[in-house]
């Protein structure tokens, strides 16, 4: 496409000083559906973590969706906080079904967002994340399947996806968990965090891969998050702190494994960038002001 750019990478660095303009829209908000987990359905974390609930503000597709929605769009989340890849391919199976009822309209813009909880697995006390911490791809057929099982489910949503109207996806990387305060606390030795990264790697390249495909944008929320982790931002002139830091509006983390608001604005800038590159607009970016708002960094 003749309107991508040829550096496209963690725009966030370029366009958090400044909004632009919109342009008439080529990014179609008119029936937006977000499918995923806690990640997009952040509402009621504070409930978990005993957290403020402001310290986490909007899903960065919520926060993207503010700036690129014309009136009367609509916005509709089937994300739900602890789903696996399995839930979210069941997430999609449900608005598959009654959009084909004639109960949904067709989306125009979807979010498919998903993995982390395979990982993690805190519903069953973080088995999974202990399979995959005790060998490395290749070497136990039961953690690959932790991995294959969420490349199948992710597939199949893509697939499910495109069959009805073709809409214009939004398709996120995992987070690396081995990144986490949570994964952190819990004692691995640098060999079970390095085979951990390879599983989340594993999974990314394959999710890289689907979103190859036409009419994807993908958010690499991975490699920003390495990026922001390496290099934190600043904003005001106060750094946005990395892990492992985490409960204040100034960090990157709500929690510890969920973003603040203001790391949920700089990922919806990078969601923003990837669209307007994939699908020719010009939505506009948050700047600092906007961004040192959501850091409560303004009286």
């Amino acid at each position: 496409m003749l309107c991508k750019q040829t550096f496209r990478f963690f725009a966030f660095v370029l366009i958090m000083l400044s909004a632009t303009a919109n342009s008439q829209a080529q990014v179609d908000t008119t029936q937006v559906y977000t499918f995923g987990d806690s990640l997009t359905d952040n509402e009621y974390l504070y409930l978990l973590f005993g957290t403020p609930p402001e310290i986490y503000g909007a899903d960065p597709m919520q926060f993207a969706f503010e700036k690129a929605a014309a009136p009367g769009d609509q916005l509709t989340n089937f994300a739900v906080l602890g789903s696996r890849t399995n839930e979210i391919l069941g997430q999609v199976k449900e608005y598959h079904y009654r959009s084909a009822k004639g109960k949904l309209p067709s989306a125009t813009l979807v979010s498919l967002q998903g993995g982390g909880n395979d990982l993690i697995d805190l519903q069953n006390s973080s088995a999974n994340l202990f399979l995959l911490a005790s060998a490395a791809p290749g070497e136990s057929a039961a953690a690959d399947k932790i991995i294959d099982d969420a490349k199948r489910n992710l597939l199949a949503s893509i697939q499910l996806l495109q069959r009805r109207g073709r809409p214009q996806i939004v398709l996120w990387t995992v987070p690396d968990v081995s990144l986490s305060p949570y994964v952190l606390s819990l004692g691995f030795s640098t060999e079970q965090l390095d085979n951990i990264r390879a599983h989340n790697s594993r999974l990314n390249r394959s999710i890289r891969n689907i979103g190859r495909r036409s009419n994807v944008a993908l958010l690499d929320i991975s490699k920003l998050q390495r990026a922001l982790t390496l290099t934190p931002p600043t904003i005001q002139g106060v750094v946005i702190q990395p892990t492992p830091a985490f409960g204040f509006a100034t960090a990157q983390l709500a929690d510890p494994i969920h973003p603040t608001a203001v790391m949920n604005g700089l990922v919806a800038n990078e969601l923003i960038f990837e669209m307007n590159w994939e699908f020719c607009d010009n939505v506009p970016y948050y700047n600092e002001l906007e961004l040192a708002e959501m850091a409560g960094l303004l009286p």
